[in-house]
């Protein structure tokens, strides 16, 4: 099994926060300003996206985007950005993938449960590829089963609360050093 004890070296400088940004502001993105540090996505350093840092200004940023739903376009970059399939997108958001294709057709937005999720996801995913130092570490550790979370693939624990707040836990634990 891989040891995924992170060293400082391996480290590469990470701002967090730079995957939600691509997430609240899909038409803007490309617009921010960039930081010193990128977000690199599987060794890619052509495809860096700004981060959001966690302030009370960004806090009601969130908020203001989970009430007026977040358009396709959003899901549309968490399905590039992120590991996870379209079927595992419904499951996630606890809706049918043919609800997904209309969302699609339609220009709909994501309702406030479905963006609230989202937005709650992308948080999870940018923690952890910030904890890891690269996406597709990050996106390893999720498919494998992981002991401390009852020996289940972290990625099954995504479509419920509870699992997210254990997958959380158990980042943090990874991330100071705690892994017993």
């Amino acid at each position: 099994m891989e040891d995924y004890k992170i060293s400082k070296s391996d480290k590469k400088p990470i701002n967090q926060g730079l995957i939600i940004s691509k997430i609240l502001f899909p038409e803007q993105v490309s617009n921010v300003e960039e930081s010193s540090k990128i977000y690199a996505l599987a060794n890619d350093t052509s495809r860096a996206f700004p981060k959001i840092l966690d302030d009370d200004k960004n806090f009601y940023q969130l908020i203001h985007a989970t009430r007026k739903g977040l358009p396709y376009k959003s899901l549309l970059n968490a399905q590039v950005l992120m590991p996870f399939s379209i079927q595992e997108w419904a499951t996630i958001l606890h809706i049918s993938v043919r609800s997904i294709d209309r969302l699609k057709k339609e220009r709909k937005k994501l309702n406030i449960s479905q963006s609230e999720k989202l937005i709650e996801i992308t948080l999870l995913y940018d923690y952890g590829v910030d904890v890891f130092g690269a996406a597709d570490k990050f996106s390893k550790w999720l498919e494998r089963a992981n002991i401390g979370l009852g020996g289940v693939a972290p990625k099954s624990l995504l479509d419920t609360n509870q699992g997210m707040k254990a997958i959380k836990s158990q980042l943090s634990r990874i991330e100071y050093g705690v892994l017993a």
